[in-house]
Formats: structure tokens, sequence, C-alpha cells
């Protein structure tokens, strides 16, 4: 058994970046290899949409959300191209990276997690296209099909968490429509689902996107709201200590989990 631990991180954030997001922080956090519980570790970053390219690619990807799903596909296809049955999936986000976690958690949900196998015989491509059928009946049945063909039998997530999901994708209309086939509603094969959102900020463009919880589920969740706007809780902002205070929460959530952390690396 290992545990993949998967970070989406939001908008125009990368590694490189000189204002370092919670989720970056948590990247750098994880023990990765063999813990002191004698449990490897895997940490797989998905870079900001927009966050790489010429100055015109990442504006469209910050303003249209353009590159969402080739994050979520990534994403998925770090899992895939890593999971083993028995290990333990972690996965976080901020901001449009959070839409991206829970969008990459929606496919697993929805299509099955391929295993190493039918991803090396090119199913991948498969993958994304039945997710992204908006035509819900449809696919349910070719969903089902799939997963029994080419899908590990049971996939559940150990642990998702989020910093202040952005739902709205920054344009009103045109990307509701692109992106109408992202699936963002909690799994009921979501074991934890930790939410850490934004109290003051007003913008129409950061409006936070909540789970809905269905009651047998709400043991499993928590949505906690922090003080401060959309970077004061998700990191980014040259004052620390509101996103600080939000990062520990999170942490504390998943290290209660089984998440072994490195707390020098954290300090640094």
């Amino acid at each position: 058994m290992k545990r993949l631990v998967l970070c989406c991180d939001g908008t125009w954030n990368s590694p490189v970046n000189a204002s370092v997001s919670n989720i970056e922080k948590i990247a750098r956090s994880v023990r990765t290899g063999i813990g002191p519980d004698g449990v490897q570790q895997m940490v797989f970053s998905v870079e900001g949409v927009g966050a790489q390219g010429y100055l015109v690619d990442r504006l469209l990807g910050g303003a249209f959300g353009y590159g969402l799903t080739r994050n979520v596909v990534a994403g998925y296809r770090h899992l895939a191209l890593n999971y083993e049955p028995g290990d333990e999936i972690y996965v976080f986000g901020f901001s449009r990276g959070a839409y991206t976690a829970r969008s990459v958690v929606g496919m697993v949900a929805t299509v099955g997690l391929l295993t190493q196998d039918a991803l090396a015989r090119d199913h991948l491509c498969e993958a994304e296209e039945v997710y992204r059928d908006r035509d819900p009946a449809r696919r349910a049945d070719r969903a089902r099909t799939f997963r029994a063909a080419y899908c590990h039998d049971h996939v559940p997530v150990a642990f998702l968490g989020v910093f202040d999901t952005v739902g709205a994708l920054g344009v009103p209309g045109l990307s509701r429509r692109r992106s109408r086939f992202h699936d963002l509603r909690l799994s009921t094969d979501v074991r934890c689902a930790r939410q850490a959102l934004a109290i003051d900020d007003r913008r129409i463009t950061f409006e936070p996107c909540l789970w809905d919880v269905p009651v047998a589920m709400a043991p499993r969740v928590k949505q906690v709201w922090f003080p401060g706007g959309h970077s004061d809780v998700g990191g980014g902002a040259r004052a620390r200590a509101l996103s600080d205070t939000a990062l520990l929460w999170m942490l504390g959530e998943a290290v209660a989990r089984g998440l072994v952390v490195d707390e020098e690396r954290l300090r640094a």
C-alpha cells in the first residue's frame, strides 16, 4: 500500500512563482518515500490554469478557464499511472485548482480509474470522451461499459481537501457551457472531504462553490469559513498569517486521516 497525493494549484500558480500557495506548501511538506509508518508516499503536482506559456495564453487561461480540462486529465493520468489496489488517494486544490481537484475525483467516480495496462493501451482519450459526454443517460451507459472493461473495480478517495473552490471559471455564460460536463458533486467514494472558504471575498468571479452534502455523507464533510479574501485562505498573499491558519487546519485534518508530513519543511 502507498499514498498518492495529487496537488492542483490555482490560476497562474506554479512551483517557481514567487508567491507560494497553500497547495505548493502542502506538496513540499508531504514526506515522500517510505515514512516512519512504513508506507510510501508519492506527490504529483498540477500547475494552475494559465501558469505556462506566453502572456496571452496566461491571460486566456486565467480569464476563460482554458486548460482546465487538460489539467483534469493530467491529474487523472497521474493517478491511473501509479494506482494499485489498496493504495490511498489524497487530492488537494485551491481556487480553480480546487475545481480541478474536484473534477478529477468526479471523473474517477464517473468513468472509473483506468488500470495501468489500459492506460498503456491508450484508453485515456476514451475515458475523457466518456466523461465529457453531456447526455446524462448516455454517459451513464457508456461509463458502465467502459468501467467494466478497463478500470479498477472500486477506487475510494481517502481525502479531498480544497481551498475556496471557484465555480464560475471567471466568465459567466460561455465558460459555464464549456465546462458543464465537469462533475463537482461529492462522490460517495470520498471518505473524508474538507473545504476552507473565504468569508470576506465579495467578487463575483470568486464566488465559492460549496458542496451540497447528502444527509448520509454529512459526518464525512466539513466546510469551514475563514477570515479574509481568496488568497488569505488559499495562500499567495504577502501576509501569511491568515492563509497559514487555513493551511494548518487542512493539514491537521489530513494528518488525522493518515497523511505523513515533514514539519521542518512546513516551517521553511
